[in-house]
């Protein structure tokens, strides 16, 4: 696993994690490609059929990611449902 990988997980299972659990969300890795700077998250529970869950992953999700590592360009999502998003 590279630096890009362990500051990712680290920021998800510290910082995200924890704010989405307390609606009874959550989210895992999905991906890292270090080479391009994309991550691809996965948002479980009730995340997966919340109305705001595009404000979620732009103003939480991505802000963390981009925050934490300038190596990070793009934070996709997916959902178990199968629809799948892009920021």
């Amino acid at each position: 696993m590279g630096d890009l990988a362990k500051t990712v997980r680290s920021v998800i299972e510290e910082q995200v994690k924890p704010l989405l659990a307390v609606d009874r969300g959550s989210i895992e890795v999905v991906e890292v490609r270090e080479a391009e700077g994309a991550v691809v998250v996965r948002y479980l529970g009730r995340c997966a059929g919340c109305p705001v869950l595009t404000t979620t992953h732009a103003k939480v999700v991505t802000a963390a990611l981009l925050a934490a590592s300038p190596l990070v360009r793009t934070v996709e999502y997916t959902l178990l449902s199968g629809e799948d998003g892009e920021d």
